[in-house]
């Protein structure tokens, strides 16, 4: 099962375009994976976070400020974008590394897999003895 969390400010996509990106998020995960059944166990949750509930203390402003002056970037539909496709790069690189995992676990035979020596003792002494 894959839980993506994208969390938005309140009021600023409509009831479409909330199921819109989860719509597209289940299908980039879905393409992804390479299987439709895959498409079952994909949750997407939006939570939208009130106004008033998040606070940035970075100090970051000026410098997003002029950043946007110098390269003509106006409005909030551009800078919500910018963090919609930062979303699904996170959600992209993290299935790649979650993909990466489950192709190097099902190369490697079980016989060959490392197992700790007191683990290995530990399972000695619970099999039955004929």
């Amino acid at each position: 099962m894959l839980v993506v969390t994208v969390k938005v400010i309140e009021g600023v996509f409509t009831e479409k375009q909330k199921h819109d990106l989860a719509t597209k998020i289940t299908d980039v995960t879905v393409a992804f994976e390479g299987s439709e059944a895959f498409r079952e166990v994909v949750w997407v949750l939006i939570e939208e976070l009130g106004r008033d509930s998040w606070h940035a203390y970075h100090g970051g402003a000026s410098s997003v400020a002029s950043f946007s002056a110098r390269h003509d970037i106006t409005g909030a539909s551009v800078w919500t974008t910018a963090l919609v496709l930062m979303a699904f790069g996170q959600v992209l690189a993290r299935l790649g590394v979650l993909q990466g995992r489950r192709i190097r676990a099902i190369s490697q035979p079980a016989a060959s897999r490392q197992v700790p020596s007191n683990q290995r003792e530990r399972d000695a002494s619970r099999r039955p003895r004929l």
